[in-house]
């Protein structure tokens, strides 16, 4: 994220999944006394070739002024002309929300390749 454009703490992270860094933002809210921690966190899934900053760096920041917002970006594959399955991407995206929500349910949006992402995660968190 380009820090001279963030109006409010972002943090980077990085998780391994598979073998594989995956880096991921998490944010909190603005004004701590709105009631918004009540809400689901909301997780960002970006699409093909793309990444938070890319897809989701307007989004991110007005979603995160009154909302925890966690956005990912996936790994890259190792060579020119791997492709990662749909699998592994699922397993990224659980293994972000498993070490950022701390078992909250979320509300999860993608964009092109992480909208068929989302649509086929299966999370049974608390």
């Amino acid at each position: 994220m380009n820090k001279s454009e963030q109006k409010f703490n972002i943090n980077e992270n990085v998780i391994n999944v598979d073998g594989k860094d995956v880096k991921f933002f998490t944010s909190q809210p603005l004004d701590p006394n709105k009631n918004s921690t009540k809400r689901n966190p909301i997780v960002l899934v970006h699409g093909t070739g793309g990444s938070t900053e890319i897809h989701f760096s307007y989004l991110l920041q007005l979603l995160a002024s009154e909302n925890r917002v966690i956005s990912l970006d996936f790994s890259q594959p190792v060579k020119a002309n791997e492709t990662l399955p749909l699998e592994q991407l699922e397993k990224q995206v659980e293994a972000v929300i498993e070490a950022a929500a701390l078992g909250e349910t979320v509300t999860l949006i993608g964009y092109l390749l992480g909208a068929v992402v989302t649509a086929s995660v299966k999370l049974f968190l608390r």
